[in-house]
């Protein structure tokens, strides 16, 4: 009897043992799959290193038992703070998917010959007053540009969402002295430099700023000129149309109503914006 018995545990444990190894090899880690959202060069490569330290640290690796602060650790390390997780995902038996997003600050801008970094992803801003911040003060702009600073956190924000926060390189502002918003022959303007070379020029970017930077950024994202003649139609460029000319945006002012009735947007494959100096407003 105690033959049997002892026969019967043995089997039991040898089964237990079997399982255990078998259930171990299937759930297992076999894949990491890492997702990313990151426009600079330096991001997408630490990206990729991302993948590969995770692959050589914890594949093949017990799935059940893998804690996601393991992945947290490695994307701090390889990010260096600029990169973050938004999405870990745990696909039974053995795949684990990672999404990461690089962290974008607002800008930098020059004044007194210091450069300042606001926030953490850098698009040169020029022409807009600025107060020289102090260690521990809040940041705030000159009276006279807080129009102007409001139109240029609505445009960067319309950038964000649409993924295009690498493609900016520098956006110029001008305003010309006593500028009015509500005056028609007043003058003021951004100019956006892009990687590719094309250049967006907004007229008064303060009024209608949200629709006019949706109208250019549309363009922008899908170039195209209108047909020679009467009744012409789009003729699209494609991406090379990206690479000269400049998008125009402006309001069209009825001087027979008295208003602005309208925005008016184009692409101009010749043409190029005056830099006015920023100097004389």
């Amino acid at each position: 009897m105690q033959k049997r018995i002892f026969v019967i545990s043995s089997a039991v444990a040898v089964f237990v043992i079997v399982f255990l190894i078998a259930f171990s090899a299937v759930c297992s880690i076999s894949q990491f799959d890492v997702v990313y959202e990151a426009g600079s060069p330096q991001m997408i490569a630490a990206s990729e290193r991302i993948q590969q330290q995770l692959e050589e640290k914890y594949l093949r690796k017990n799935y059940l038992f893998f804690e996601e602060e393991n992945i947290r650790e490695v994307v701090a390390e390889e990010g260096g703070g600029y990169l973050e997780v938004t999405g870990i995902e745990k696909t039974f038996p053995n795949k684990i998917s990672v999404s990461v997003k690089e962290k974008y600050e607002a800008y930098t801008f020059v004044l007194n010959d210091t450069y300042y970094v606001v926030g953490d992803r850098n698009i040169e801003i020029v022409g807009v007053g600025f107060n020289v911040p102090q260690v521990g003060d809040k940041f705030t702009v000159t009276e006279q540009y807080r129009s102007a600073y409001a139109a240029l956190q609505t445009f960067i924000g319309k950038i964000n969402d649409r993924g295009m926060r690498g493609n900016i390189l520098r956006i110029t502002y001008w305003q010309q002295a006593g500028y009015d918003p509500a005056d028609w022959q007043s003058i003021a303007y951004f100019i956006v430099e892009t990687t590719e070379g094309v250049q967006m020029q907004i007229f008064d970017p303060v009024r209608n700023a949200a629709e006019k930077a949706d109208l250019v950024l549309d363009i922008y994202e899908n170039p195209y000129v209108m047909s020679a003649g009467e009744g012409g139609e789009k003729v699209y460029l494609g991406d090379e149309g990206r690479m000269y000319g400049c998008i125009l945006a402006y309001d069209y002012y009825d001087r027979f109503e008295g208003n602005f009735t309208d925005i008016i947007v184009s692409y101009d494959p010749e043409g190029a914006p005056t830099i006015v100096d920023t100097a004389e407003g």
